[in-house]
């Protein structure tokens, strides 16, 4: 019907605005010991991140993030994969696929590919001398910082970062970051003793949890247009607080 119509292109424009703000990921990596000759030796790490993705807690699909490195450079494999149906039918495909290089706390290197329901947007980008060249679909552009940060929220330095590079679209967001302070958060029926943040964008503002202590990204929650409640919560995590169940992966 018509009207059916028109609801399915009002759920497709509202959750595309949401995804386009959501991506990827970070931590630092500790000392081993020492070698033969006793320079310190960076013992390789691995960590993952995965996150079942609800809207308005109806599960759409999921968002995960694999890192590995040794020393001061790590890479991060970033996949989400959502769909969003109306009435059984299909109204909604959300693909997106990143490699990011970090040396410490600084992007040195991105190559993403997305496929926002059949829109598609490819962004290439590399730290050089004058800070951080991008290439996006047909443009190029250069931003003049020697730190740049993607929306990295597994690492606690975004906390303190003003600008933020979005993966999918190749864009810099100027972005204000507050501290709401202590909040539990709440999964599968348990609350892990959390600190709260909202981070603010022309685009709109998501709300982070942290754990305390270790600091360990939580999850977070948005509001999409149309007021509807995006929330990621946690199928795996490097450290699972105790006592939280761990869902299974929801693959739409």
């Amino acid at each position: 019907s018509a009207a059916s119509d028109v609801y399915k292109r009002q759920v497709v424009k509202r959750t595309s605005a949401c995804l386009a703000v959501t991506v990827a990921l970070m931590l630092a990596t500790p000392f081993a010991g020492a070698d033969s000759l006793g320079a310190p030796v960076m013992e390789p790490r691995e960590a993952s991140w995965t996150f079942n993705v609800l809207l308005d807690d109806r599960p759409i699909g999921y968002h995960r993030f694999d890192l590995r490195g040794a020393g001061e450079v790590e890479q991060v494999d970033i996949e989400a994969r959502f769909e969003v149906e109306v009435f059984f039918v299909t109204a909604y495909r959300y693909a997106h696929d990143n490699r990011e290089t970090w040396r410490g706390d600084c992007l040195k290197g991105i190559e993403a590919i997305t496929d926002d329901n059949g829109d598609e947007y490819r962004v290439r980008g590399a730290a050089d001398a004058e800070g951080f060249s991008i290439e996006r679909n047909d443009e190029s552009d250069s931003v003049d910082t020697r730190c740049l940060k993607t929306f990295a929220y597994w690492n606690p330095e975004i906390l303190g970062a003003e600008r933020l590079l979005n993966a999918q679209t190749g864009e810099v967001k100027d972005v204000t970051i507050e501290a709401l302070g202590p909040a539990p958060f709440d999964v599968g029926g348990v609350t892990v003793a959390s600190e709260a943040y909202l981070l603010t964008m022309a685009d709109g503002a998501i709300r982070l949890w942290y754990e305390q202590g270790s600091g360990q990204w939580l999850g977070l929650e948005t509001r999409t247009r149309g007021d509807r409640t995006l929330r990621y919560e946690p199928a795996a995590l490097p450290n699972p607080p105790e006592g939280m169940p761990l869902a299974e992966v929801v693959f739409p």
